[in-house]
């Protein structure tokens, strides 16, 4: 793997923040590039093309990363705290098709010290938030953080709601370096965890589906909070056995290894036996631990050789300190591969992110190191493996973060959740990739984040394939059935569309956020095949109900589903 970004034309220069996103801005199918707040447009995997100036994109961001702030199909940009004294806020671009951006002022708090940032839509209304990661020097003894949880505001901005995450909002509780969320107890609402080093253990906290976080005692996943000195982290399922697994790495001196017992960097995997977090890595990496660096710095699961098996990259930072891959084996062993890859003389600095930016099917890798930003392309070296990539979006083209989409492949059941913000200052594309080794795709099954599950065949083996929710996949279930509702949020009326396969009973419900039953809209025998309801906004009195996230549940014979939807009064 060789460095192609100054051939490419990403400018050379020094940059500001530690920022990387990548996401299809212009829709070309390619994935454009955003660092230092400066976005560059990839055409067609040969050259790259800054647009700040053409675009209207102005400012020095202290960390930068795309989303779509507003749910219209278009990506946004949003630029946290700036390095710029004239101008300190953070600001966000609004995309309106065509490349047209508008620039929105937030009045947001100071966000001069973001070490990670994470996206997600916490409290279910549709939108996404943000989850801000902070670290810095009170004196010359102490340090103090000021994360934040930033609630989107129906597109048109945000605010800080941290005392959500009270946890880590205090000036003394957390020192971030490294966030992610993801579903961790699969109850449908995206937690977080939060990478803290030394003396602090890094956290994950459980969403209790209405956007307040807190720890869960006696949890299995709690057993995170026993790993200390962490730094960046990677949450995927690498054993391909559907639970998610943690690459974690730790930044820690030898003196806290040899006089503390710490251990150094490692994997963590699911045991859904015992429903806990237990550490692995004496049995996973060739049959020894994962080499003690005192400086590792992040960590991103990718499979690089495209065999189906994601491999380990860890970065690392400071003087003579190099990069390590690590290749799965068959037997879920690992060898240590920096060499053949050509990374053995890379750092690669605090993280790092895979992308295939070329669109050739083969993941590169793309990190800052020395204060420049390095892309490694992957030239495959003559290996036959397929590949899939999926973009799994809305009707209207946005990406669905939290959907969980599982490619089988032969005896390849592969699982991978859309994710966006990972590590320090990651923004992973929420595009999927996954390698196929010698297998045929057999079928994609994809859980959306409203909990529906769908399931599409005759599927593209190879190539780039968007699949749309509701458009084009069989609907599964126990039942087999389907339900969602549109618009959402709405105000008035809230439009119900559900399937069943077969004439049955079916009873459709609505509950508040706290669980409690308000209304019974259907309890009946029905025909099968598609319908359609309307709900009011009433309780079964008739009485309208005030605005607040409401659950829409449909129970059949054999099974139920259900979803969210939010009432804005």
């Amino acid at each position: 793997m060789g460095d192609v970004a100054y051939s490419l034309g990403i400018v050379d220069t020094v940059q500001k923040n530690r920022s990387i996103a990548w996401a299809d801005v212009d829709e070309n199918g390619y994935l454009d590039l955003l660092w230092d707040g400066r976005l560059y447009l990839n055409r067609e995997g040969e050259a790259f093309e800054l647009a700040n100036d053409d675009l209207g994109i102005e400012g020095a961001p202290v960390a930068n990363l795309f989303l779509d702030a507003n749910n219209d199909g278009d990506i946004d940009i949003l630029f946290l705290g700036s390095t710029d004294s004239a101008e300190r806020g953070s600001r966000l671009f609004l995309g309106s098709g065509g490349l047209s951006f508008t620039s929105i002022d937030l009045k947001l708090p100071s966000l001069d010290h973001a070490t990670s940032f994470s996206l997600s839509d916490v409290d279910g209304d549709g939108y996404l938030d943000v989850f801000v990661g902070e670290s810095k020097k009170k004196d010359d003894t102490t340090s103090i953080a000021s994360n934040r949880l930033l609630i989107n505001t129906g597109g048109k901005g945000f605010i800080d709601r941290s005392s959500r995450i009270a946890l880590l909002s205090s000036d003394t509780a957390s020192l971030a370096y490294g966030s992610q969320f993801f579903d961790a107890d699969n109850d449908g609402d995206p937690d977080l965890y939060v990478a803290r080093r030394y003396p602090q253990r890094s956290l994950l906290l459980f969403n209790d589906g209405a956007g307040e976080f807190s720890a869960k005692q006696g949890f299995g996943p709690d057993m995170v909070q026993e790993l200390g000195a962490g730094s960046g982290g990677d949450w995927k399922d690498f054993d391909n056995d559907g639970d998610f697994d943690l690459l974690y790495p730790r930044l820690i001196h030898p003196y806290l290894r040899k006089y503390r017992d710490a251990e150094g960097s490692g994997i963590y995997s699911h045991n859904e036996k015992t429903d806990q977090i237990l550490a692995r890595a004496s049995s996973q990496i060739g049959g020894e631990s994962v080499d003690y660096e005192e400086r590792h710095a992040g960590g991103a699961w990718g499979d690089a050789d495209n065999d189906g098996l994601l491999d380990a990259f860890f970065t690392t930072v400071g003087d003579c300190r190099f990069a390590e891959l690590y290749t799965q084996n068959p037997d879920h062993t690992f060898t240590l591969n920096t060499f053949d890859y050509g990374l053995h003389w890379s750092s690669a600095g605090e993280d790092a992110i895979w992308v295939d930016y070329d669109n050739d099917g083969w993941l590169d890798l793309c990190t800052i190191e020395w204060n420049r930003l390095k892309l490694y392309k992957n030239p495959g070296d003559g290996q036959e493996n397929d590949f899939i990539e999926i973009d799994p979006v809305e009707k209207n083209g946005s990406y669905d973060i939290g959907a969980s989409v599982t490619v089988h492949a032969g005896d390849l059941h592969m699982t991978r959740e859309v994710t966006v913000g990972r590590g320090v200052l990651m923004g992973d594309p929420p595009r999927l990739h996954y390698g196929l080794g010698g297998n045929r795709l057999d079928s994609v099954e994809i859980e959306w984040s409203n909990r529906v599950r769908e399931v599409f065949h005759d599927v593209e083996s190879k190539g780039i394939v968007e699949l749309v929710k509701g458009s084009s996949g069989r609907f599964t279930s126990s039942s087999e059935a389907s339900i969602s509702a549109v618009p959402n949020p709405f105000s008035n009326q809230l439009y119900i569309y559900y399937t069943i396969p077969e004439r049955e009973h079916v009873r459709l419900e609505i509950y508040n956020q706290s669980g409690t039953l308000v209304n019974v809209l259907l309890d009946e025998e029905v025909e099968k095949g598609d319908h359609a309801i309307v709900w009011e906004a009433d309780n079964a009195s008739g009485s309208k109900l005030p605005g607040g996230v409401y659950i829409y549940r449909l129970i059949l014979p054999s099974g139920e589903l259900n979803g969210r939807a939010v009432l804005a009064r």
